[in-house]
């Protein structure tokens, strides 16, 4: 029986419905799948034929651990998706290169670490009313808020604390979003 460790992190920010279907469908596949914490220096996944990033939501709270954990599990069984794709969408710059393949993304501005800049500049340069604001390694919305023209102050109080920690990123808020929220591509084979 092939043994798969589902990654996954200790404490969930909201419950995996899932979770219970996924694992009884693999149990009647003859696969042998658990739940492996990344976050649980307790356990690794030696021992396991293969391991997938199922639910590791809070890798932006230490995105360094977070990679010399993907490389540990890389160097002692089969990772998916590959380390070199999961390094590439840990920050979202991938956006930027989506973007410059002729991909779709929200109109955006990206600011480096510690750069100085304006919340209110931005809106005027850009015509954006309403924005969001957020790291560039984020996950399950970690982090991000949305902020109106009228919103000045907070705005920048939060530019700032995340500049000070993060490269950030600055996205025009898209209305779509509130009614069919984002998509997930998933490519098998």
């Amino acid at each position: 029986m092939k043994r798969v460790a589902l990654a996954t992190c200790i404490h969930l920010p909201e419950p995996d419905p899932d979770e219970v279907l996924l694992l009884r469908a693999l149990a009647e596949a003859g696969v042998g799948a658990e739940l492996l914490p990344w976050d649980d220096a307790r356990r690794d996944a030696r021992g396991y034929d293969l391991c997938v990033l199922r639910s590791t939501w809070n890798y932006p709270e230490c995105p360094e651990a977070f990679v010399q954990w993907i490389e540990r599990v890389h160097a002692t069984t089969r990772l998916l998706n590959p380390i070199s794709i999961l390094r590439w969408n840990l920050h979202k710059n991938y956006l930027r290169q989506l973007e410059q393949r002729g991909v779709c993304i929200p109109p955006t501005r990206w600011l480096r670490l510690g750069e100085p800049t304006s919340f209110a500049a931005i809106l005027d340069q850009t015509g954006w009313t309403d924005v969001v604001i957020k790291p560039c390694i984020s996950a399950a919305s970690y982090r991000t808020r949305r902020f109106s023209a009228d919103q000045t102050q907070t705005g920048q109080a939060f530019l700032e604390t995340l500049s000070r920690e993060n490269d950030v990123i600055v996205q025009q808020y898209m209305a779509g979003f509130e009614d069919g929220g984002e998509r997930a591509l998933v490519w098998i084979d």
